[in-house]
């Protein structure tokens, strides 16, 4: 099964002296929470909208488009949403899979607008992979 994995990358450009340690974090996957290893164990593709797109240039506009595309043809979505810190693409993604019926799990505390859109939302990573495989094996 494909999972999306979704994070605010594109906020990437936050200012270093202000946010040094959110930049390093946004600006490489791999410090994020092991959750591209955690999807794999459990057997698992990913697609990390991250590591597909790196430029030192303003994004083109059909990077979205080309994301959205792929969550549409994912089998669920995972979210790493950490409080505080601004995105407008991953708020998309949940909205697209939400709209398009796609399981998805959000890491972190989003407030409660998401619930709006029917996505539960776990503090720990653990705890919102197993209810997206376990709604994924529900399908």
């Amino acid at each position: 099964m494909l999972i999306y994995l979704a994070a605010p990358i594109d906020y990437n450009t936050i200012d270093p002296q202000k946010w040094p340690p959110l930049r390093e974090v946004l600006v490489d996957p791999q410090k994020w929470p092991p959750l591209r290893e955690m999807l794999v164990d459990a057997g698992m593709t990913v697609y990390s909208p991250g590591r597909a797109w790196s430029t030192k240039a303003e994004p083109i506009p059909d990077l979205q488009a080309i994301n959205l595309e792929v969550v549409r043809r994912c089998d669920g979505l995972l979210a790493w949403l950490p409080r505080g810190v601004l995105t407008v693409g991953t708020v998309l993604e949940l909205n697209a899979a939400s709209e398009w019926n796609i399981p998805a799990s959000v890491i972190g505390d989003p407030g409660w607008a998401l619930s709006y859109l029917g996505i539960p939302a776990f503090p720990a990573a653990d705890e919102a992979i197993n209810d997206l495989i376990r709604r994924l094996n529900d399908v």
